[in-house]
């Protein structure tokens, strides 16, 4: 009987060894100074997860440290997995500014505006003529950007739609994070201080972030989640310079705007509640932008802030 069980052991460590070891696997080691039972799954885990570590430490490139967590993300817990990820987010977000600095050297920006007007995204890369254009864009996809076309100028940002690949292995909050940030960053709201999306979609995304705010009060991206949430619910109350909320000439408050604030489910959320009681101010202004609804409008949102 002994001799089975160790030969069953050491059969278990010849697998993990060449890597074929199942993560349901529960074969163990003794630690023979501290004498402690460890699983040897739980071993590699903490391997994997230091060498993770240390390559954040050293803020390495963006494409090794993508490299690295889809290599491992695996092999750890959700919670690991979930680190991994945001570990990715916090490469680039330390190494964007020289991305951003590479696009305007040499001639890149005008080579692409040459070939594409303004209407260049990064499904277009292989049919961009230039050869050394080509292999920079190509470069910049490596590294888990994507390229959009801002105040007149191309410029890289995070793509989170890459991050999706990870939602299976992540916990619960980092998931809806990365769904949140996805979907702002597949199709940007505002650009050229323009709103690019209905006036419902704004107010749905704000609904959304909301309802991800308070179920993952804790999660370590609520200060995004919020800064989010806040964000899409100002810009649904005063809009922006090239899509205000109230007309410049009349101050009367836009029909499409009005139409939005008409047709929500007030009881769906928090911000339906505010909208509901702005809309009262509305209407007693006559729908006009006076001093009262501008005292109005600053209110819901200092309220607010407070409040979450």
């Amino acid at each position: 009987m002994r001799k089975g069980i160790i030969f069953m052991i050491i059969s278990c460590l010849t697998l993990l060894s060449t890597g074929c070891i199942k993560e349901e696997a529960v074969n163990t080691y003794k630690d023979k100074t501290s004498k402690k039972v460890i699983s040897i799954p739980q071993k590699r885990e903490n391997r994997i997860v230091n060498n993770f570590q240390r390559l954040i430490e050293k803020n390495v490139s963006e494409k090794e440290i993508i490299e690295f967590v889809n290599k491992n993300i695996n092999n750890v817990s959700k919670i690991n997995a979930s680190d991994f990820v945001l570990g990715i987010e916090k490469i680039q977000n330390n190494n964007i500014k020289n991305c951003i600095y590479d696009f305007f050297e040499g001639d890149i920006q005008e080579k692409l505006i040459a070939q594409f007007r303004y209407d260049f995204t990064i499904d277009n890369m292989e049919d961009i003529e230039d050869e050394y254009v080509k292999n920079f864009i190509k470069k910049v996809r490596g590294k888990g950007y994507k390229v959009v076309m801002k105040e007149g100028a191309y410029y890289p940002i995070i793509d989170y739609e890459i991050y999706k690949q990870y939602s299976k292995y992540v916990t619960d909050d980092i998931k809806d994070y990365i769904y949140l940030m996805a979907k702002e960053c597949n199709e940007i709201s505002v650009s050229n201080k323009r709103i690019n999306i209905s006036w419902d979609e704004l107010y749905k995304r704000a609904v959304e972030s909301e309802k991800i705010m308070n179920k993952h009060s804790n999660s370590q991206k609520i200060n995004e989640i919020k800064a989010l949430y806040l964000y899409y619910v100002e810009i649904y109350i005063n809009g922006t310079y090239n899509s205000p909320t109230f007309n410049y000439i009349d101050k009367k408050l836009r029909n499409e705007v009005k139409k939005s604030y008409l047709g929500l489910d007030y009881e769906e959320s928090e911000l339906g509640k505010i909208i509901k009681d702005y809309l009262k101010v509305l209407d007693k202004n006559n729908y006009k932008l006076t001093n009262e609804v501008k005292k109005y409008k600053s209110f819901i949102l200092e309220n607010l802030k407070e409040k979450i």
